[in-house]
């Protein structure tokens, strides 16, 4: 399906996400994952990172790009990453700034802009 879709065009793929493998066991192979991708030339490949372990463990394993979710409610980013709306944007900003600082290049996109699910 990857090779199918950089064949189409497609430069640029969320290719997993860092969160913990407590929380979410589906994804505690994330860097093994990170690793395998192939490195065709002009290929971006994200990691979704909630917070700075996550963002540390997407640098390790090789990502040079990184998205963060904020969600626009305080109920969402409770419900997703146990965290405060307050506390989720003080996350993003300390990431981001990590993120300058170490030359990896960060994405944020707020999730329920318009309508909250829960």
């Amino acid at each position: 399906m990857l090779d199918t879709l950089v064949t189409a065009g497609v430069r640029s793929f969320e290719a997993t996400s860092f969160v913990s493998p407590k929380a979410v066991p589906q994804m505690a192979d994330a860097s093994e994952l990170f690793g395998r991708l192939p490195s065709a030339n002009g290929t971006n490949y994200e990691a979704l990172v909630p917070n700075m372990k996550g963002y540390e463990r997407a640098v390790a394993a090789g990502a040079k790009t990184i998205s963060l979710i904020l969600g626009a409610t305080d109920t969402f980013n409770r419900k997703n990453i146990n965290m405060s709306l307050a506390e989720t944007v003080a996350v993003c900003v300390a990431v981001i700034e990590r993120a300058r600082h170490d030359d990896i290049k960060p994405r944020a996109y707020i999730s329920c802009a318009t309508a909250c699910p829960l």
